[in-house]
């Protein structure tokens, strides 16, 4: 039995800034604070991470906990019109194949890690026609530090496997080195996907199993064989 998870932004899709402007307009319109996401990196992080880093920077503190829900509810609000008008996100070149060449297969289960919230997640991804591949995950909502998501998606994936039957291969897949370091905390197999937010010597240096740079099934089957 195979567990494939996959990172969402930069590893399935691509967007022109999406999510950072949507946290400007969060940000602006609750709390007077114009370009918030201007001097934050949002690669690898979670959402809830995000939410306390631009707290801390522009506000000076920590989000209470009301804060953070509100700030949730008014972004999902608005990733939802974004990706309503179904141009906001779209698919990586060749990922498409790949994701059904590997759902084709037997004994093969795709899923999630990733630090977006659930809700926004599943936005992302119906705007860009690959929801349907997914079944399971590990999201920021389920936690704002990355390894324990991984940790959670990677688990909700065995509970979907036959009875008296175990994951003989668990791989991680992501852009950032923060999903090969989450994968390698799960004893995962991880590839990393160079797509923009990180190099391949960076890929290297954190130890990445294999190292990808464009989708390519026969590459995938490899490491299932």
């Amino acid at each position: 039995m195979n567990l494939i998870l996959f990172d969402i932004d930069g590893t399935l899709t691509r967007s022109d800034g999406v999510a950072k402007k949507a946290f400007d307009q969060v940000f602006s319109r609750l709390y007077q604070v114009e370009n918030v996401s201007q001097s934050l990196s949002f690669a690898g992080k979670t959402d809830p991470m995000i939410i306390q880093e631009i707290f801390v920077s522009h506000l000076g503190r920590k989000p209470a906990a009301e804060e953070s829900s509100k700030v949730k509810e008014a972004y999902v609000n608005v990733t939802q019109n974004d990706t309503a008008q179904g141009q906001s996100y779209k698919p990586l070149e060749g990922i498409e194949l790949v994701l059904e060449t590997l759902q084709a297969l037997p004994n093969t289960f795709l899923g999630l890690a990733t630090g977006n919230f659930e809700e926004t997640a599943y936005m992302k991804l119906r705007c860009a026609n690959l929801d349907h591949f997914f079944s399971y995950g590990g999201f920021g909502s389920d936690s704002h530090i990355r390894p324990e998501l991984t940790r959670i998606g990677i688990e909700r994936g065995k509970s979907l496997l036959p009875k008296d039957s175990y994951a003989s291969k668990i791989v991680v897949i992501g852009d950032t080195v923060h999903d090969i370091t989450s994968g390698k905390e799960s004893n995962a197999i991880t590839v990393g996907i160079i797509s923009g937010a990180t190099s391949r010597e960076s890929f290297e240096e954190f130890e990445a199993d294999y190292i990808f740079d464009h989708y390519n099934i026969e590459d995938f089957l490899k490491i299932l064989n």
